[in-house]
């Protein structure tokens, strides 16, 4: 085979997202995780294959040479292609580690086997699908091979599940309130599945709950609850770390905490406060998305949420109508920005997905 560029490996996306053959940006994060592991995998091959080295070789990382160089269609197909400068690169141990993680996860696919990598490999798969929905997967295609890996979030549940260890992830769950205790701080939730969990119960919460609390001897009061969980190894939940929102259902509406309107009532002297309001309340009529904390800001009004390790704030600024929307992560430097005129009819669709892609919904794991 003469050097050059070749393909790779075509992951192909399947799900919603993906029906129009486009690939969010969101997922790109998996897809350079994935290729990270290839590079992990391949220096322990190395290590393995040399006993007696005790650093890689000089230029080794520089030898996996990777460009995405297109998308095609059929869901999504994301075209990842290597540079092959020398005779000696095909078949090495990017290629074969490649290979491997192939045959690894179609292995776990199966339960023939778990997966045989280090345990300084297996921490690495927990970015590697995080941004997948429920519905959706990646097959990996590899050129030449029969058989392609299908990678979910229950597949990655699994490969996370072999360290035999809890872990913290987002969550966004829905159930219905068992009980809560005041005096000791607990939250008592029975999830759809019919698992008992419990979590904290900050004092805000404990004042809506209080509102409410007489319908408990009528009828499950139904929730969806937004935070940071700790996960059992085999994906279940085991118990609710950090609440950060609420959504409460009460007949099939959604009654949000904390509460845009009496929020916005304290905000009622700020020009054009009539604006905002309807803009929020036809991005939260649907449900799907929890109310923020609403401040008043030198330049108008800031909206502010918490999803899981993402700090996400709405800036309104009432001179221009304009909303400008920020997502910071709380563990690393990466940021998202956008800025929508608020008169703009797609504006709250836009800033509708804005935050969905953030609030990513984990409740198979």
């Amino acid at each position: 085979m003469p050097n050059g560029r070749r393909v790779f490996v075509e992951p192909i996306l399947k799900g919603k997202r993906f029906a129009d053959s486009s690939l969010p940006y969101e997922l790109l994060p998996d897809l350079e995780c994935y290729l990270k592991i290839i590079s992990a995998v391949a220096k322990e091959l190395y290590r393995k294959e040399h006993p007696g080295k005790t650093r890689l070789p000089r230029g080794f990382d520089e030898r996996f040479k990777v460009r995405l160089t297109s998308l095609q269609a059929g869901s999504a197909v994301a075209v990842f292609s290597r540079e092959y400068d020398e005779a000696g690169w095909e078949n090495d141990e990017f290629d074969r580690a490649r290979d491997q993680v192939n045959q690894q996860l179609i292995s776990l696919e199966e339960k023939q086997q778990s997966l045989g990598f280090s345990e300084k490999i297996l921490p690495l798969f927990k970015s590697f699908g995080e941004n997948l929905k429920p519905d959706e997967t990646i097959e990996l295609r590899i050129p030449g091979r029969q058989r392609a890996a299908v990678y979910s979030r229950k597949v990655r549940s699994g490969v996370l599940a072999i360290n035999q260890q809890p872990y913290q992830d987002v969550c966004y769950l829905t159930g219905s309130i068992s009980g809560f205790d005041a005096e000791k701080r607990k939250l008592f939730i029975v999830l759809e599945d019919g698992q008992p969990i419990e979590g904290p119960l900050a004092a805000s919460f404990d004042t809506l709950l209080r509102d409410i609390a007489p319908k408990y001897k009528k009828q499950d009061i139904a929730v969806t609850l937004i935070g940071i969980a700790k996960y059992q190894p085999d994906g279940s939940v085991a118990e609710i770390k950090q609440l950060q929102h609420l959504i409460v259902y009460q007949d099939g509406t959604p009654e949000f905490f904390p509460n845009p309107e009496s929020q916005l009532t304290t905000l009622s002297d700020l020009p054009d406060i009539n604006t905002v309001r309807d803009w929020l309340t036809n991005l939260l009529k649907a449900g799907d998305i929890p109310a923020p904390f609403i401040y008043p800001a030198d330049h108008g009004i800031e909206c502010e949420w918490s999803f899981g390790y993402w700090e996400i704030s709405f800036s309104f600024l009432i001179t221009t109508k304009i909303v400008v929307l920020h997502a910071a992560h709380i563990n690393s430097e990466a940021v998202q920005e956008n800025r929508l005129p608020l008169q703009d009819p797609e504006s709250i669709e836009k800033a509708k997905q804005f935050l969905k892609t953030l609030l990513r919904k984990t409740q198979d794991q």
